[in-house]
């Protein structure tokens, strides 16, 4: 997402950088967990747009970790790294 362009924008999600030099908005990468049912956002991560830590994996890793319940099903995009977060719940919850 891009971000307005203010100093405390700036300071905490920096502007992404190119070979013309910086973007013109400071960019944000944010991760939410969907109650598909309810249509209700159950959790979201952000995180500067680039950077350590700041990938799709970690923020998901993140929402996943804080989440207590064992009762819920969950569907990954195929894309987004579903086997490894399954095999995470698997080996937090036995």
């Amino acid at each position: 997402m891009t971000m307005p362009d203010t100093k405390s924008n700036r300071e905490k999600f920096g502007k992404p950088k190119s070979n013309r030099g910086s973007g013109a908005f400071p960019q944000m990468r944010a991760v939410a967990l969907l109650v598909m049912s309810a249509r209700l956002i159950f959790d979201i991560a952000h995180a500067p747009f680039s950077g350590k830590k700041t990938g799709e994996r970690t923020l998901m890793l993140k929402i996943l970790k804080k989440i207590k319940r064992k009762d819920f099903l969950f569907l990954f995009d195929a894309g987004f790294y579903s086997f490894f977060s399954c095999l995470v719940h698997e080996r937090k919850w036995t």
